[in-house]
């Protein structure tokens, strides 16, 4: 019965859209870009296999996203939408290594697996712009005077083929 209250509590009727949304709801949205310089190794055991190590480092990456938080107005019960903006450049602070295997089936198709990895050596630094200040709307972004920072992690595995129409 408390967690039925605790989520009546927390959500709220929209009567633009006729929906009930919960206000601890977030919508989030990124862009990140990178510039890539780097080097590749190859090794070719045999006629029908080659390895490939490549490791790159990013001299610059920008950072964008949106995060969006539904909020109540407290006078008029309605529904808002509060916008917070980061943007963030950074000089070398990702790098990329990639492992690939090229196996050679046939004369004209190969089969390529390879391993991916991304991640940081550094954080991106920034500031968060917002749409609203204390429950009131700007109408355009604003400083908030706060740091933001970023990081990122991923690993890939990927599968693929070449079709060799030329020789």
């Amino acid at each position: 019965m408390v967690a039925r209250q605790l989520f009546k509590a927390l959500s709220v009727y929209n009567p633009e859209t006729g929906k009930t949304l919960k206000l601890a709801q977030i919508d989030y949205l990124r862009h990140t870009f990178f510039s890539w310089t780097g080097i590749k190794f190859r090794l070719k055991p045999g006629q029908k296999i080659e390895f490939a190590l490549s490791l790159f480092a990013s001299p610059v990456s920008y950072f964008y996203s949106i995060d969006t938080h539904y909020a109540q107005d407290k006078l008029t019960k309605l529904m808002y939408k509060k916008h917070y903006r980061q943007r963030q450049i950074s000089y070398f602070n990702s790098i990329k290594i990639n492992l690939d295997t090229a196996l050679s089936l046939s004369k004209r198709f190969d089969l390529n697996l390879g391993l991916e990895t991304l991640f940081n050596i550094k954080n991106g630094r920034g500031d968060l712009y917002s749409d609203y200040h204390s429950d009131e709307y700007q109408g355009e972004y604003v400083n908030s005077g706060q740091k933001t920072s970023s990081t990122l992690k991923s690993i890939k595995a990927k599968i693929g083929c070449t079709v060799k129409l030329m020789d």
